[in-house]
């Protein structure tokens, strides 16, 4: 059995293992025959529930003992255990004899290396332990990236050649040290060689530090592009570029990875001396090396990066479904492109290794002609040739329906979109053109063809600034409104809902169902008079009334603050031909401005 204890670095060493050895000792000193228990002052049993026991035998128990207790009941019934397992058993007595005394040449043990000695060389040895898990534990984020697998093969070879070496001479010395044919001075030096070496522990702590922020960043980059497929070698690289059926190939290309590496240059060097392997005088003749930025760390760098990798999503998303057009991940070097570039193939040959593809545009804006003439804006970056126009009814039941498609034939900004319905509302978006593909679609807008426009641009609005933007435009010909209702709190409108034939329920502001008041539409009916309170600040919207005209009779509706003076000056709302087409104003939790659109 092994008797663990750890000891903290105030603790002396010496006198916890002396304390040890004593309570130990104690153990074989129980009558196993009697029932007598083992005496232990309070320090002793402090320090024997603080033991940690493991068991080596050559025999099955049911239990291994893990603590002191433990191992004194093992040894209590061990006798009983052996015997009803006799026939697992063959009694063996052992006598330990001097080699020196056979031997007069044996090594015989004359000098004790210090603890101090021993704790510093078993620290290094575990250090290089940990240093070798975590170059195996690399290997699994490197399978993408052969030039870092090469750096990191070549990490471990050189680790692996200096350990060993380490070792032998450790071998070597130790027992010329314990026989008094060297001094513990020097295991004294191998250590103090170790430590200004490059493969001390900070050194090679810091080179997988490095290393590993290198491999995140690249694997945080593929995440981000997990459709891509990355090429690992230069056959699958060029089988994608000489593949018939592909004439463009655009790759997002690590350029930086394939470096010199100073510090594995250190570690060969370093391992080449003639001094180096006899582990004497080499700390005299490492090559001092200023420590090295790596190319990840680079500000600048590190925005080019984001930059290409926003780019070639965008790009690679937009153009994904094209025929003829592939889109990689590689590692190609490339020093006059530091970082990440996008490289453009066609037909097999690098035509461009620093391709900046079209990006998102920004919105379409509509002018204000009876045309409907819309203004395009080129891609902030590539060149644009011409621009595509997608487009296609708005509020459509057909959820899935297709956009559709049309090119301008140049780069001209200004276009003129035909052939719409001129009672119907469009969601219109754009893209930029380039040769090689097109951007990611700009942010659509609704676009309201032909008079329509003139109609929204006339509307009333009654209220204030706050509040989200809305508009609702049905058909040309009315709203076709069935049913309003307006709930009205003590200052402000808190909401309005309206219900048409050709919309769900739309409600503006928080309805306060015990406040609400409501009308109810027929076919046919026009509206006569419309007025559109603000509240007193101007802020948001205090109330409304109409009157209807429904065959020969008019029917009337009011729905406004009453309490104190509260409201603003009535504003008169010119109803046209008393047709509503829709409404637009401003709500968040109340009515901050409400509107009428009407037919001229």
């Amino acid at each position: 059995m092994v008797f663990d204890h750890m000891a903290s670095g105030s603790e002396d060493q010496q006198k916890i293992e002396g304390n040890i050895h004593a309570v130990v000792k104690k153990i074989p000193c129980l009558d196993i025959e009697g029932e007598a228990k083992l005496t232990l002052n309070e320090d002793e049993k402090k320090l024997a529930n603080e033991i940690s026991v493991t068991f080596y035998g050559d025999f099955h128990l049911d239990h291994n003992p893990t603590t002191y207790q433990e191992a004194v009941d093992l040894y209590k019934n061990l006798p009983s255990v052996l015997k009803d397992k006799e026939y697992f058993g063959v009694p063996v007595k052992v006598w330990l004899y001097p080699l020196k005394l056979l031997n007069d040449k044996a090594a015989a043990l004359k000098t004790i290396i210090s603890t101090s000695l021993l704790s510093k060389t078993e620290r290094l040895l575990e250090q290089l332990e940990d240093a070798e898990r975590r170059c195996n534990d690399l290997t699994s984020t490197v399978q993408d990236f052969p030039d870092l697998k090469v750096r990191l093969q070549s990490f471990h070879t050189c680790y692996s050649d200096y350990k060993t070496v380490f070792q032998k001479a450790l071998c070597r010395d130790l027992p010329e040290i314990r026989g008094g044919g060297k001094d513990e001075q020097a295991l004294a030096e191998i250590i103090e060689i170790h430590n200004r070496s490059p493969f001390s522990a900070n050194k090679l702590n810091e080179w997988l530090e490095s290393f590993t922020n290198e491999s995140q960043i690249l694997n945080s980059y593929t995440k981000r592009l997990k459709d891509i497929r990355v090429v690992t070698s230069l056959g699958d690289l060029n089988a994608i570029l000489f593949d018939p059926d592909v004439d463009t190939v655009v790759c997002l290309a690590f350029t930086s990875l394939a470096n010199s590496d100073e510090f594995i240059n250190t570690l060969n060097e370093f391992l080449q001396s003639d001094e180096f392997k006899k582990l004497e005088h080499a700390c005299t003749l490492m090559r001092i090396t200023k420590p090295h930025k790596p190319w990840f760390t680079s500000l600048d760098i590190s925005q080019r990066m984001r930059e290409n990798l926003s780019l070639f999503k965008s790009f690679s998303q937009a153009n994904k479904d094209t025929k003829g057009v592939q889109f990689i991940i590689a590692s190609i070097p490339d020093t006059n492109n530091p970082g990440t570039s996008i490289r453009l193939y066609e037909k097999g040959e690098c035509t461009n290794p620093k391709f900046t593809p079209v990006s998102k545009p920004p919105p379409p804006r509509v002018m204000s002609d009876e045309r409907g003439t819309l203004t395009l804006q080129k891609s902030p970056t590539g060149e644009t040739v011409q621009f595509r126009i997608e487009y296609k009814q708005a509020n459509s039941k057909d959820e899935k329906k297709e956009w559709e498609v049309r090119d301008t034939p140049d780069v001209q900004e200004s276009f003129t979109l035909t052939g719409l319905q001129p009672d119907e509302q469009y969601d219109l978006r754009y893209r930029a053109v380039s040769e090689v593909g097109v951007s990611e679609a700009s942010e659509s807008i609704r676009y309201v063809p032909n008079d329509l426009v003139d109609w929204i641009k006339d509307c009333t609005v009654v209220g204030g600034p706050g509040g989200n933007e809305f508009l609702v435009v049905n058909k040309l010909d009315d709203m076709a409104l069935m049913k309003i209702g307006v709930s009205v709190g003590t200052d402000l409108v808190d909401a309005i809902y309206m219900q048409s034939r050709f919309s769900i329920r739309m409600t503006f502001g928080f309805v306060k169902d015990k406040t609400l008041q409501e009308f109810e539409f027929e076919g046919g009916d026009r509206f006569k008079s419309l007025t559109l309170w603000p509240n007193k600040s101007g802020t948001q919207l205090g109330g409304l009334a109409f009157t209807i005209v429904r065959g020969n009779n008019e029917l009337k509706f009011e729905a406004k603050c009453t309490s104190g003076n509260v409201l603003g000056d009535p504003v008169s709302v010119d109803v046209h031909s008393g047709k509503c087409c829709g409404v637009k104003g401003r709500s968040g939790l109340c009515v901050d401005a409400f509107g009428f659109i009407f037919k001229k």
